[in-house]
């Protein structure tokens, strides 16, 4: 009998709200909403969250490496030890969210991307760009 569901590396209860839109022709997935607290450890390296609302995630060590959280909200969020290298994170909210030992070489940012107050991103490897 099955409990879980793997998706992107993930594994998943049942119960979780899983909606899945792919592209007609491509098949390309165009999004994806996962109805869960937590994305631990998730696989998701050039995944496409532009916008998101990922307030309270769980996201510790996920790897998000390229991918693209323009716009997205990221409050609160625990992004611990999570892979943001080469992520954009142009307009993204990252208020109060937890980014210890978190990998931000050479993801981007803009004048419009939140940070919490702890978190010097350039000295973390990140740059900004207009």
């Amino acid at each position: 009998m099955l409990h879980d569901l793997l998706i992107a590396g993930v594994l998943l209860p049942l119960t979780a709200g899983i909606i899945e839109i792919r592209h007609k022709r491509t098949e390309e997935v165009i999004l994806l909403r996962v109805e869960i607290s937590t994305l631990e450890d998730a696989h998701l390296p050039q995944a496409k969250l532009r916008g998101a609302n990922l307030r309270e995630a769980s996201l510790r060590g996920a790897n998000l490496a390229g991918a693209d959280l323009r716009d997205a909200d990221l409050w609160g969020a625990n992004l611990w030890s999570a892979d943001l290298s080469g992520a954009d994170l142009r307009g993204a909210n990252l208020r109060s969210a937890v980014l210890l030992n978190a990998n931000l070489r050479d993801a981007i940012y803009d004048q419009h991307t939140l940070w919490p107050l702890t978190v010097q991103p350039e000295t973390s490897g990140a740059r900004r760009v207009e």
